[in-house]
């Protein structure tokens, strides 16, 4: 039940991205955006049940569109799962206030970066 809950809510997250009209530009969706959508996650995450779903679901859905488009920049582990993910940007934002009016993409990017920096190869 919990599933269907968050893939319902991930995909009206991809309908409102996607058929946003206001949403032309790679910048639209900036850290303050982003602070607020984390705000409703940790609230879910605390079990409160006076939440704001869409906005949980748009923070988890953009953070993983982001990895999942930016994948090679990091060395992430086997099997990490997005709530991991979540909870790495979480951290990064929380310490990082003077950030927020940067682009979302970047702060998810450094943030996923300085978790799993990529390995320099070996000759």
């Amino acid at each position: 039940m919990k599933f269907l809950k968050q893939l319902s809510i991930l995909f009206i997250t991809i309908t409102i991205i996607t058929f946003n009209p206001l949403a032309s530009s790679a910048e639209f969706y900036n850290g303050n955006d982003l602070v607020k959508d984390m705000q409703e996650y940790e609230k879910v995450g605390r079990g409160d049940k006076n939440t704001n779903c869409v906005s949980d679901g748009m923070y988890m859905g953009y953070i993983t569109g982001v990895y999942d488009a930016t994948h090679g920049l990091y060395d992430a582990p086997e099997g990490l799962i997005v709530k991991q993910l979540c909870s790495i940007v979480a951290k990064y934002l929380n310490e990082h206030p003077e950030r927020w009016n940067e682009p979302a993409a970047s702060l998810v990017i450094d943030a996923i970066r300085k978790a799993y920096p990529k390995k320099k190869k070996r000759k």
